[in-house]
């Protein structure tokens, strides 16, 4: 694919989780249009102290999910902010990556947890939206 081809289908997939996030969540996110000018705040902005990627690819291999998940958590330091990793493969379904200690406070190791998007929204709904 393209240069411009990807950044169209990785733009329409941004816009895709944003209607996604409203639906779901109520919260009124936008895309980042300063993006890949500025580092630190995520593909999505609108929703304080949550950091949001973004990621739509033919595959999703782990060695892809793992360095999109490290990408993820250096813009979130940056931002000190909550690191969400949403990314989708070629006819599979969305899923989600977040740390564990974001989940629960009794957690204190560095795990990242994957869900898909419904169980991402029940967690969030429990965590930052109660």
């Amino acid at each position: 694919m393209s240069g411009k081809a990807s950044r169209n289908k990785g733009a329409a997939f941004e816009r895709e989780v944003a209607r996604m996030i409203h639906d779901h969540l109520g919260i009124d996110v936008r895309r980042n249009l300063t993006q890949y000018q500025e580092k630190g705040h995520g593909d999505l902005v609108g929703w304080d102290g949550v950091l949001i990627e973004c990621k739509r690819h033919a595959t999703a291999t782990r060695s892809q999910v793992d360095a999109w998940w490290q990408e993820t958590l250096q813009e979130a330091e940056q931002a000190q902010a909550c690191p969400v990793l949403i990314y989708k493969a070629d006819r599979q379904p969305v899923r989600v990556v977040l740390r564990a200690s974001d989940l629960m406070e009794t957690i204190t190791t560095a795990w990242a947890v994957e869900m898909d998007f419904a169980a991402f929204c029940e967690a969030a709904r429990e965590v930052w939206l109660s």
